[in-house]
């Protein structure tokens, strides 16, 4: 059986929807990326690359999502990371309707990252190593880059470009 999401359990955010949601939260003005997973050492493996990538980009915060926080939680990380830990399906949605891009710098593992359906349905753009997009036959619908280049597009990034990838991206989920 193929991996994927229940869409009914995650709504999907248009672009200009979350961009609203920020400005209700009063979150126009910063831009935030997500990562999202478990206590597995790959998971552990690709939060230090977000820690990497959140010390060349200052400007940016950078939310860990899921029991792999519980591991960072009495380390020193950088000051535009922020780790949420183990939240609910409400949490989650919320999150998910608020932040500007999802990373994936996975670089280990087996199987397909399941967190890339839970993106995927939700509308989130997705900045993600080509390891991470394995399982999914449709490329086009992310931005595919080594974890040195992800600080750069990262701050390039606009997620008023990236609409017509997220409605590809979710109608792939749904199919």
């Amino acid at each position: 059986a193929p991996n994927g999401v229940d869409c009914s359990e995650t709504p999907f955010i248009s672009i200009e929807e979350r961009l609203k949601n920020k400005k209700q939260l009063g979150l126009e003005n910063e831009k935030i990326g997500l990562f999202m997973g478990s206590w597995h050492q790959p998971n552990l493996d690709a939060c230090e690359r977000v820690f990497e990538i959140a010390k060349k980009c200052p400007n940016v915060k950078f939310f860990l999502m899921g029991s792999q926080c519980l591991y960072f939680q009495n380390r020193d990380i950088p000051t535009n990371v922020g780790l949420l830990g183990v939240v609910n399906e409400m949490e989650k949605n919320r999150v998910f309707s608020t932040v500007d891009f999802a990373l994936n710098p996975m670089y280990s593992g087996s199987g397909t990252n399941l967190k890339m359906f839970d993106y995927m349905s939700a509308g989130i753009p997705i900045i993600t190593s080509e390891f991470g997009t394995r399982g999914i036959d449709n490329k086009n619908i992310f931005i595919i880059a080594d974890t040195d280049e992800m600080a750069e597009i990262v701050d390039k990034m606009s997620i008023e470009n990236e609409i017509t990838r997220v409605i590809e991206a979710r109608k792939y989920v749904e199919e």
